[in-house]
């Protein structure tokens, strides 16, 4: 009966350690997820700045052109 319990007592600590590997991997997952976000928001926040950039270099050219 004690080797019963023993082999229940590693199968119940197995069990837990295999619940913390995927409740780490989860955390793991959704670091990466904030992190593509983070990646897609400095994507977004450069096209922003090329656009009003752009939009600077347009307007330098309309008041060269309206100086000519």
């Amino acid at each position: 009966i004690d080797a019963i319990e023993a082999i229940d007592a590693i199968e119940a600590i197995d069990a837990i350690e295999a619940i913390d590997a995927i409740e780490a991997i989860e955390v793991i997952e959704a670091i990466e997820v904030i992190e593509a976000i983070d990646a897609i928001e400095a994507i977004d926040a450069i096209e922003a700045i090329e656009v009003i950039e752009a939009i600077e270099v347009i307007e330098a050219i309309e008041v060269i052109e309206a100086i000519e």
